[in-house]
């Protein structure tokens, strides 16, 4: 039976007030009246700081191995070396391979690319695409993905293809054994960079070392793909994003106008990119076809970025549809007794039942872990890993990640 919900169910913390002291510090370097000063202040925000938090500075961040990635791609494109961008199929994945496909080009690159097809390939590099393009490239860079590939790293490297991992997501104790560029590898306070950041800063410091001017006309992507992704917009986010907000509001991409005419979304903001603008470019991934997502944000035609727009918010209903549905056959498997949600069902789209797994979290407020036939995705509460819960389970499974 559906368990009853009640206020007892939401946790809601009320934050302790400002010291009088610091507010009126926070009001006079800025400014500001009373509200906004508290509000600044319960977002982290102190006298001396409070002004960069309000216009932040546009610089990179450094990474691991980013300078040696930039030296090794400089070198390629000095040799006229083929690329491979290998993205993830989600909207960070995505807007992250656009960045590369379209700055590096730009460059004079040779470069291709391979997004793999969420419902029959699954998430990752895999061995099999490795040897699919060994011999079409030498060097393959992945883009939100790869930090956890041990095996098709080294698959490539067998085979004479040399990998450059761009990736935000958590790593392994056992790193890829090539150079990979990360926000979350050798720093103590990790930072919020999603996997389109990572990308970005790859091509910025690229141009940099190569003396050219900032490539700051991708900002549009960077906002979209790390507003996509849900990702902290604090820290080494929000100067990105509030510059990338900036060209979005200006952007003559063609799949930017299109996309913005068909949602009338007419003044850009974080909640317009949230809810008008990512989730076409998600449910393309979603249903299999982010090939489609990624020609959209690429294609230099408005008659196409127009007929492609159309089609993805015809895919986006359905996904709402399809969401809906396994949304509330799941509830009805949801059970009060127990501590973490299981639930499944061989017929549930593998596409959607992650934004499910996150619904029912908001819900229930307890881990959660949904099945559809022979994948899954899992959703957790803070202090509950739900990679180390699977991990726990691994001898099960196939994979995880």
């Amino acid at each position: 039976m559906l368990p009853e919900r009640t206020m007892d169910d939401n946790l809601w913390c009320i934050q302790p007030p400002p010291l009088p002291a610091e507010l009126e510090r926070i009001m006079a370097e800025l400014g500001v009246g009373v509200r906004l000063a508290t509000l600044l202040f319960h977002r982290g925000v102190r006298a001396g700081n409070a002004r960069r938090y309000l216009h932040p500075e546009l610089v990179p961040v450094p990474m691991h191995h980013l300078d040696e990635a930039v030296a090794r791609l400089a070198q390629a494109l000095q040799k006229r070396q083929r690329i491979l961008i290998h993205g993830d199929y989600d909207a960070d994945g995505v807007t992250g391979t656009a960045v590369l496909l379209l700055g590096l080009g730009a460059l004079g690159a040779e470069v291709r690319h391979h997004i793999p097809n969420r419902l029959t390939d699954g998430y990752g590099l895999k061995t099999a695409t490795v040897q699919r393009y060994s011999g079409q490239c030498e060097l393959m860079l992945t883009v939100d993905c790869g930090i956890t590939s041990v095996e098709p790293v080294e698959a490539a490297k067998a085979a004479g293809l040399e990998v450059i991992v761009t990736d935000h997501h958590t790593p392994d104790l056992a790193l890829p054994q090539c150079l990979v560029v990360s926000p979350k590898v050798g720093r103590d306070a990790p930072s919020p960079l999603a996997g389109v950041g990572v990308a970005y800063h790859l091509l910025w410091v690229l141009h940099r070392s190569l003396g050219l001017e900032d490539p700051t006309e991708l900002l549009d992507l960077v906002a979209l793909g790390t507003i996509a992704d849900v990702a902290d917009l604090g820290g080494d986010n929000r100067p990105l994003v509030r510059r990338g907000l900036e060209v979005l509001q200006h952007s003559t991409r063609p799949g930017i106008v299109a996309m913005r005419r068909q949602s009338r979304l007419d003044q850009v903001d974080t909640q317009g990119v949230a809810f008008r603008l990512a989730p076409r470019i998600n449910a393309a991934g979603r249903l299999g076809e982010a090939d489609k997502a990624l020609e959209l944000l690429t294609t230099p035609s408005l008659q196409r970025a127009q007929e492609l727009s159309l089609y993805l918010e015809a895919r986006n209903q359905l996904r709402q549809r399809l969401q809906e549905e396994i949304h509330q056959q799941a509830r009805q498997q949801v059970r009060s007794s127990t501590r973490a949600i299981v639930v499944s069902d061989p017929s549930w789209h593998h596409g959607v039942i992650g934004i499910v797994a996150a619904k029912l979290l908001e819900e229930f407020y307890r881990p959660v872990f949904i099945i559809g036939g022979e994948r899954g995705s899992a959703r957790s509460t803070p202090g509950i890993s739900a990679v180390e819960a699977v991990r726990y389970a691994s001898q099960y499974l196939k994979g995880f990640g």
